[in-house]
């Protein structure tokens, strides 16, 4: 029973190791993901949404990079950050 424990837990921590949650899952993951076109029309459906409802700003005028904010009924702009599409993200 212990042995199946410390199977499991050495499982978990591979997946705190950025490299090989990168190079097993996450690049395995999009590429399948980019190959049977199951990204491109969802989240650019996506995006667009967020952007029409003002949830998503481009940080410039045709960028792929954009500033998520989210402002309260009086329009106080609350809090942004920066987020990247996954084809900008840095590798």
């Amino acid at each position: 029973m212990l042995q199946g424990v410390l199977t499991e837990l050495n499982k978990v921590d591979q997946l705190t190791q950025y490299d090989y949650l990168k190079t097993k899952i996450l690049v395995p993951a999009l590429s399948y993901a980019r190959s049977r076109k199951l990204i491109t029309a969802q989240r650019t459906y996506q995006i667009k949404k967020l952007v029409e409802r003002k949830m998503l700003h481009q940080i410039t005028p045709n960028a792929r990079q954009y500033t998520l904010g989210f402002d309260n009924s009086y329009g106080q702009y609350l809090s942004s950050f920066t987020i990247c599409t996954p084809l900008d993200a840095p590798q």
